[in-house]
């Protein structure tokens, strides 16, 4: 298949004549750890800065503030939970029968009865490992399993409650039935248990509606040290949140929360707060509401305007790197759209550069203007920069060998094949890209380096899963 044999020969030879010189340096076969966040990702704002976020009663946002009902639901439509273990707990050393041991092991899910039947063991540590059995069951089993979990999450002890809301997060809206239950918990003291809480109620998702009103008055509380997963949980919810808009912006100046805030405003659909906030007084509400609208699903001709405006205008530089990035998720792009995000190519910022070319990537439909734009960058003198106009490259409908020899640059450069941003838009283009790879690696004339860099590119993509060489009929198997 492919001549597999004769790319192995070449590989050798290639080696032992010590062709990739002193770049072979650089090349990892097989998995490569990926970069640091702190290296993906723009850095954030220092709060300390001028124009950064702070608490301020001076910098309050104007934003008006609703009325949200926050008193406790009834949930009288579901069944009762069934009683929680209420004995004396054993000292947590005391040794564990051998039969409790063999049941407590067991991956069968005809043992999920005896296993329930474990969360009135009298050892809190016990009834832990037998929660811990509760995530990943079959289907059948899952009524039980919640309404058994309901249970737990009333148990004296704090560690048996967070394992049965960890468990719960694992079965989303099939698990909404423990609605009271969790609401019971996230006044806790313990915050641990409120993270635990407010996972498995933001995978509920939209079924978790009914607790907005208690989610906003945690908001509400000064105090309160869980907001950033109350503000991500109401974000979750969705739209049955959007009453909470005005809390969530009110949060954009808190620099703890203010991205779980945007993130959770464009997931509630909150449009309108978002575009007000893009032209806030203070810069990093604005970026942070440039970033954020990139998650909504449609934006209004006001706010691409206003976005195209940030991105070559704004004096806050990751204000502009945001908004470049978010343009590019408009839909449909425009060729207004593509020349804005062209235009912050040339920023002097180079985090700007790079919003920029991520943003051009993610355009659709491309337009070829963004080609002569991304193949200067993609020289640029920040690597990051490099490395996302490469991969952007590779989205484009451009000559796959103007694409290619970006892409081979930046993978002679960086030497991962398995997780940086060339390497992936290698491999989306495999079709196009595996002939003109295999030619390169085979050409005796190519520089050796070059040749060493492609052949190892053939290879990554002969393993690639997605790269299913039967389906193309290409080679025997």
């Amino acid at each position: 298949m492919f001549r597999q044999n004769h790319l192995w020969l070449l590989v050798a030879s290639l080696a032992l004549a010590g062709c990739l010189g002193e770049e072979s340096k650089k090349v990892a076969v097989g998995p490569a750890q990926p970069p640091t966040i702190a290296e993906e990702s723009p850095e954030t704002p220092d709060p300390s800065q001028p124009n950064a976020n702070t608490n301020s009663p001076q910098n309050e946002t104007p934003f008006p503030e609703v009325e949200i009902d926050t008193s406790p639901v009834d949930f009288g439509d579901i069944p009762p939970a069934p009683e929680a273990y209420s004995g004396q707990d054993q000292d947590p050393d005391t040794p564990i029968p051998p039969e409790v041991q063999r049941t407590l092991k067991s991956y069968s899910d005809e043992d999920i009865p005896e296993q329930i039947k474990l969360l009135q063991y009298p050892q809190a540590n016990v009834r832990v490992q037998a929660i811990g059995r509760f995530t990943y069951i079959g289907e059948e089993y899952v009524p039980q399993v919640v309404q058994a979990l309901r249970g737990a999450l009333k148990d004296p002890n704090v560690h048996v409650r967070r394992a049965a809301a960890n468990a719960i997060s694992h079965h989303g809206p099939k698990a909404k039935d423990a609605l009271p239950e969790l609401a019971a918990l996230i006044h806790s003291k313990d915050t641990d248990e409120v993270d635990a809480v407010m996972n498995a109620l933001a995978r509920i998702g939209p079924d978790a509606a009914p607790l907005v009103g208690q989610l906003a008055g945690l908001l509400k509380q000064q105090e309160y040290e869980n907001k950033g997963d109350v503000i991500d949980t109401l974000g979750w919810i969705g739209r049955g949140a959007k009453p909470t808009a005005p809390l969530l912006v009110a949060s954009l100046d808190d620099w703890l929360h203010n991205d779980n805030a945007g993130d959770a405003l464009a997931r509630i659909g909150a449009h309108d707060e978002l575009l007000r906030a893009m032209s806030h007084e203070k810069s990093s509400v604005r970026s942070t509401a440039a970033e954020s609208a990139g998650l909504l699903e449609t934006h209004s001709p006001e706010m691409v305007t206003r976005l195209i405006k940030m991105a070559t205008t704004d004096e806050y530089e990751y204000a502009r790197a945001y908004a470049a990035h978010t343009l590019g998720k408009v839909r449909p792009t425009t060729k207004e759209i593509t020349l804005a995000i062209g235009q912050a190519t040339k920023d002097e910022d180079s985090d700007v550069r790079r919003g920029a070319a991520r943003g051009l990537g993610e355009t659709d439909p491309k337009f070829d203007e963004a080609v002569p734009l991304l193949l200067a960058i993609a020289k640029d003198e920040d690597k990051w920069v490099r490395e996302s106009a490469a991969a952007a490259l590779g989205t484009f409908e451009a000559s796959p060998e103007s694409r290619l020899t970006v892409l081979l640059d930046q993978l002679q450069e960086t030497a991962n094949f398995s997780y940086s941003a060339p390497a992936a838009a290698l491999k989306k283009s495999c079709d196009e890209f595996y002939p003109l790879l295999q030619a390169i690696a085979e050409d005796a004339e190519q520089d050796e380096a070059r040749r060493g860099i492609a052949l190892l590119s053939v290879m990554e993509l002969m393993e690639n899963s997605e790269f299913n060489t039967d389906e193309r009929g290409e080679g025997e198997s």
